[in-house]
């Protein structure tokens, strides 16, 4: 069954220069879009939406968690300003 989950993800400063997202989408067979974002020097966080089959997610998350991004979710799937974040910030 296609599915369609929505992370939060959360990155250090180190893990900004590693190709995290980049592996995610070449080891697992799912749609990966990137929703909003917010980078600093001190890290960032994203926002993303994976779309595929139910187990091939739960094993991207699962391997997105042994490269130390924290992640968050479910979310809910409609995109609304981010708490503590002006709506034009980040879209």
């Amino acid at each position: 069954m296609d599915v369609t989950l929505v992370y939060h993800l959360t990155f250090t400063r180190a893990m900004m220069e590693a190709p995290i997202l980049q592996r995610l989408c070449t080891r697992f067979d799912l749609t990966v879009t990137l929703r909003r974002a917010i980078l600093s020097e001190e890290g960032g966080w994203a926002e993303v939406a994976f779309a595929g089959k139910m187990d091939e997610a739960s094993r991207a998350l699962a391997w997105l968690q042994t490269t130390g991004v924290t992640t968050t979710g479910p979310l809910d799937a409609v995109v609304g300003p981010a708490e503590g974040v002006p709506a034009a910030v980040g879209r």
